[in-house]
This record gives structure tokens, sequence and C-alpha cells, in this order.
């Protein structure tokens, strides 16, 4: 039910493939500054940091409006083929962690999950999109402030790495500064990839849909409910509030992440082997669906607590709960109840 890709908890695992390639858009800088000296000193702070009298090196000059397409990679490099306004290159990313002066395009072979990047904080496992298709990232993300005898600096910093290929995929970066003069500026940069190609490897019964894994749905499927072929014959249609609640936690939860879709190809083989049959039963039988209804209401009601999950681990420990939850009202209390009346009678 549950979870985004992990990698390895104790390096980083690429996975490319041979048609694997990166687009990055143009470098959008900014400086505003209260007087011309300011704004000077800023914009030459800004070309140093992000370029390099060196054309093919600093971030702007190697990435903006280029495409990257991979070629190999072995234990210290990633090679690619660089491609902008019709001129090819041939460029190597290092990934053996080794380049600390500089901002890594690719995440270090050895990094772990947790470390930080660049200086900058690790923050968790997220999403993202990119040309429509759905990317998981690793962000790094952190604020500093600085204070001396001239004034104050405010430093934000934003970068992301795709989960599966390990490239960058944005980075932001703002400066603001504050004199106690009364005077200041603030500079900007940001660079982000505008499309990239993953392999989505989607789990058992269902299919990469716009770069998302969605359930497969068969004729005999659509047919019967959309899927939810019991709680729509229970509940009397597919557009009742129960339905849609399973439906929405299918489709926004589960299906976003690849142990999710797992999950789902697996349960789908197994619901629906019986589940065609027992919604016939409850259309013909007032009684049975009756029953049905009182048996399968309070396992809804606590899948509702999946809603509020979002990262990989509280949609894995909140899926974990309801499991557990749903075993004690099922299993365990009606068990109790046993023990107790046959200790009585």
């Amino acid at each position: 039910m549950i979870g985004m890709l992990i990698p390895s908890a104790f390096a980083f695992e690429y996975k490319l493939t041979d048609n694997f390639f990166i687009i990055y858009d143009k470098c959008e800088r900014e400086v505003n500054a209260d007087n011309e000296f300011n704004r000077i000193m800023l914009s030459k702070l800004l070309n140093d940091q992000f370029r390099s009298q060196d054309p093919k090196w600093g971030i702007c000059n190697l990435l903006e409006e280029s495409r990257f397409e991979y070629t190999s990679s072995d234990n210290v490099g990633i090679n690619t083929i660089k491609l902008k306004n019709n001129i090819t290159d041939k460029i190597r990313f290092m990934n053996d962690g080794k380049n600390t002066s500089s901002l890594p395009i690719v995440l270090p072979r050895d990094w772990s999950i947790g470390d930080s990047i660049f200086s900058v904080k690790y923050n968790g496992i997220t999403t993202t999109t990119i040309n429509n298709q759905l990317i998981q990232i690793h962000e790094f993300e952190d604020v500093n402030y600085y204070n001396d005898d001239l004034g104050a600096i405010e430093m934000i910093r934003k970068i992301q790495y795709d989960v599966n290929s390990g490239f960058l995929v944005l980075f932001s970066f703002k400066i603001s500064a504050a004199m106690e003069s009364g005077e200041g500026g603030n500079m900007s940069i940001k660079l982000d990839a505008i499309d990239i190609y993953q392999k989505i490897k989607c789990g058992i019964g269902t299919e990469s849909v716009n770069g998302i894994c969605q359930v497969i749905q068969t004729e005999e499927k659509s047919s019967k409910g959309g899927g939810c072929l019991i709680a729509t014959a229970t509940y009397g249609s597919e557009m009742a509030v129960e339905v849609q609640q399973l439906r929405e936690l299918r489709d926004n939860q589960l299906l976003q992440t690849e142990s999710g879709t797992q999950f789902m190809g697996m349960f789908n083989d197994v619901y629906y082997s019986f589940s065609p049959i027992i919604a016939d039963m409850e259309r013909e039988h007032p009684l049975f669906k009756d029953a049905v209804k009182i048996a399968i209401t309070p396992m809804i009601s606590t899948l509702s607590l999946m809603e509020s999950a979002e990262s990989e681990s509280e949609v894995l420990s909140i899926g974990i709960s309801v499991i557990v939850l749903n075993l004690g009202m099922y299993l365990a209390v009606p068990a109790v109840v046993i023990v107790v009346i046959k200790k009585k009678f």
C-alpha cells in the first residue's frame, strides 16, 4: 500500500538506462540593490559563484539550455553527451564525491540518505512535476543568517536531485543583505530541469500513464464500478462518498509510490478473484448487502487515517497502524469474546 521509492540507506544507487536524458532551462538571475555600488558588488558575486572564465564550466555555463544524454558510467564518473546550439560535447560528471569545491551535478556514489550536500541540509524525499511527469526527488534546503558590523545577510538555498538517476533537477540560491546604513539589496539564481526521462517500473496489475503508475482497468472491472466492486454494490453507486474515498486513497496515496503500486498489484490479483461474486450476491440479496455494509464500514473509516500521509515514512507507519487496527477489530476482538463466552458456559 505504501511508500515512496527509497534507495539504499548506506549509499546512493544510480538507476540509469541507455536512453536516459535530462534537459535544463536557462539560469534565471536577478539582482536588486538600493545603489549602483551594491548592485555591482552583488552582480560580481553572482557571476563569480555560478559562472566561470572557462565557458564549459560554472553551473550556468555548463547546464543552462542544454540536453545531456547518458552514455556510460563507472566508479568515479558518469559520461554524457551534451547538446546545445547544434554543438556536441562530451561531459563527464564526477560521482566520487571529491569535487567538494563546487556543487555536485550528480549525487556522489557514496552519499547516504540524511547527509548534507554542498553544506545544505537534507530535507527528505518528496515529489515534483517535470514536463507532466511526477518525479521523486531528494531535497536539500536551508536558511542561514550572518551578522557583522556592516549589517545582516540572509542566505536561502534549495537543491533537488532525481531519486532514480541522481542528476540535479533544481538549484535555487538567494542572498538578501541589509546594511547598518539602511541600504541593501538581494541577488538570486534558479536553474531547473524542464524535461527528464525515467524508465518507470510499475507493479503487477498497473501501468505507466503520463509517468504515474495506475491500476489497469479491464472491461470486467470498469463495468462493475471502476474497480471498487464490493464497495460500489454495498453503497449503491460508484459516486458514493465511501467509494470515492477508497478511489482517492488508491490514486493519491498508494499509486504515487513504487511499493504502493506493488501492493495494489498483489491486492488486485486476490480481490478480483472473489469480489464479482460478492457484488452479485449483494445485488440479489438485500439482507446480505446490509451485513456487508456493517462489516466493511469500520474498515473504510480507519482507512481515512491514510489521507494525511505525505512522506514515505508516514505512509508506511500509518499503513501498518491501520492494518494492525483492522486485525484487532476483525480478529482479536471476536476471538476474545468467544473465549469469554466459552469460559462462562
